[in-house]
């Protein structure tokens, strides 16, 4: 299939959100950078005597026979405008040769949807946090910017597929953005992502755990601060079947980044929430 011009294309973008930038220096080197960081790079890379250039969007979107001073308006409009997070933008000489390329990824204190590519999923009951479930194997993301503080293969906590008590527990705590020093937790029926471990940092875009499709599923939700995250936050006031305060209000700040909200199962909700701790979370994230 041809490409079609960017020109065609508006994604609805807000361009007033904060966007952050990652490309590559000669040497090797990575870096990321805001708007006027990757535009300056860029315009070392976009040299006149290669005229004309290209401009590509992804694999399917390009602007061709461009001067290098509409190239290089045209790559800032793909860049503020279009570019969603983990798409790719690039530049080619008269040549065909690459002589820019970068990637519009995750702003430092940006959440995201961390469910956003399971599989058909489903949010089950509320309880020390909220259940979900897919029909595929799926990953589970990082919210935001965080700090690995609790690893475990194996916790015990509560069952696995097998039935043997070997889910795996993980806990990360957020080191910016609304939540910064809240702590989440990730339970039951996943594998955790072998390249991370105790004190590993993530964003928006670290894939923490694959989620399996059988009982038990996975439970997220605010884990305790004491101990780095080592239990759910509601634990010490939890008897089974309860719906939490804490797994309500987890709830409501999944719902804020797009995910849908925990059944509530006609309960009413039990224990207390920590004084100060964020209730509008539509308003913060």
């Amino acid at each position: 299939m041809g490409r079609r011009s960017t020109a065609d294309v508006d994604d609805g973008d807000d361009v007033s959100t904060p966007k952050t930038y990652r490309w590559h220096r000669p040497n090797g080197d990575e870096v990321e950078g805001d708007l006027d960081a990757v535009m300056e790079a860029g315009s070392r890379h976009i040299e006149e005597d290669e005229e004309p250039f290209e401009v590509v969007r992804g694999d399917w979107y390009s602007h061709p026979n461009l001067s290098r001073e509409r190239a290089l308006r045209v790559f800032e409009g793909v860049l503020t405008e279009r570019l969603d997070i983990g798409e790719f933008v690039h530049v080619d000489d008269a040549k065909g040769n690459r002589v820019f390329r970068c990637k519009r990824v995750a702003s430092p204190a940006q959440y995201l949807n961390p469910l956003r590519d399971c599989v058909n999923l489903m949010a089950l009951r509320q309880d020390m946090g909220v259940d979900y479930k897919v029909t595929q194997d799926s990953p589970i993301y990082a919210i935001g910017p965080g700090k690995i503080t609790n690893y475990r293969k194996t916790s015990g906590w509560p069952r696995h597929a097998k039935g043997d008590g070997l889910g795996s527990y993980v806990a990360y705590r957020f080191t910016d953005g609304p939540a910064r020093d809240k702590y989440i937790y990730l339970a039951e029926n996943i594998t955790l992502n072998p390249a991370l471990e105790m004190g590993s940092k993530v964003d928006a875009e670290t894939m923490i755990a694959t989620l399996h499709p059988q009982i038990a599923n996975c439970e997220m939700g605010w884990a305790d601060p004491d101990g780095d995250g080592a239990l759910a936050l509601a634990f010490n006031e939890y008897n089974e079947g309860d719906r939490m305060a804490a797994g309500d209000n987890f709830s409501k700040f999944m719902v804020a980044l797009g995910v849908p909200a925990g059944q509530l199962e006609g309960r009413e909700i039990s224990g207390t929430l920590p004084s100060e701790w964020p209730t509008r979370w539509g308003a913060l994230v």
